[in-house]
């Protein structure tokens, strides 16, 4: 091939070697990335994300509907994620500590399909709900497992955006226009990688590119005022 797109995952080692000798062209685009990660594979092209917009946007609105108290629930490693969180809540002087961040992995490394995800994230949050419970407003990193969140809301009777506020992260088409969410800006980020990679096939002997795509909040219906 004259290039290749590594789309949302982590280089290992072995797969790292590979490209180092052949140099084909590659590009990286992922989600939850350090720049000192790929100190190691100086040859490979990354496209990354900012995610401080998107956050301190997110923190920004929940704070504007009244939420005080916040639960952030991830799905394995997002560290730039929960920095960029962290970060707006120093901004606002926001409370929000490791207490409030809930680790629902479990799944390993297989690929699951969405329902599996659904289910995951439905039984994690029926097993934590004697915490979460005490929050006004989840937020939930994982694309689909949002979708699992909510699910166990309205099982126990509750309006997601009137009850409980939820919100999720990267908009993909499954979310529908509905939840409020961190918009990763999928169609132009997909356009962005295509043209990072064309240009690195075209003149191989120009520097790496390290680009950072922005994202941004998307307001939809599954946010609303803290009650009281």
């Amino acid at each position: 091939v004259d290039g290749t797109i590594i789309a949302w995952g982590l280089l290992n080692k072995q797969l790292g070697e590979q490209f180092n000798i052949n140099r084909v062209p590659a590009l990286l685009v992922d989600m939850h990335s350090k720049e000192e990660d790929f100190g190691c594979l100086p040859f490979i092209h990354h496209l990354a994300y900012d995610e401080n917009t998107g956050q301190e946007e997110l923190l920004k609105h929940l704070i504007e509907l009244g939420h005080e108290r916040i639960a952030y629930v991830i799905d394995g490693p997002c560290a730039d994620v929960m920095r960029a969180f962290e970060k707006a809540a120093a901004v606002y002087d926001f409370d929000f500590s490791e207490d409030d961040v809930f680790q629902f992995r479990a799944l390993g490394e297989k690929q699951v399909c969405y329902l599996e995800k659904l289910m995951h994230f439905y039984k994690k949050t029926a097993a934590t709900w004697d915490q979460l419970k005490s929050y006004t407003a989840i937020v939930c990193a994982d694309p689909l497992g949002v979708l699992g969140v909510m699910e166990f809301m309205k099982s126990k009777g509750l309006t997601v955006g009137k009850d409980v506020s939820v919100a999720g992260y990267g908009n993909c088409p499954m979310l529908g226009p509905k939840v409020t969410c961190v918009d990763k800006t999928l169609e132009e980020t997909g356009k962005k990688a295509v043209r990072i990679l064309l240009d690195a096939i075209a003149n191989p002997d120009a520097p790496v590119a390290r680009v950072k795509m922005q994202t941004r909040l998307f307001i939809g219906e599954t946010t609303g005022a803290a009650p009281a």
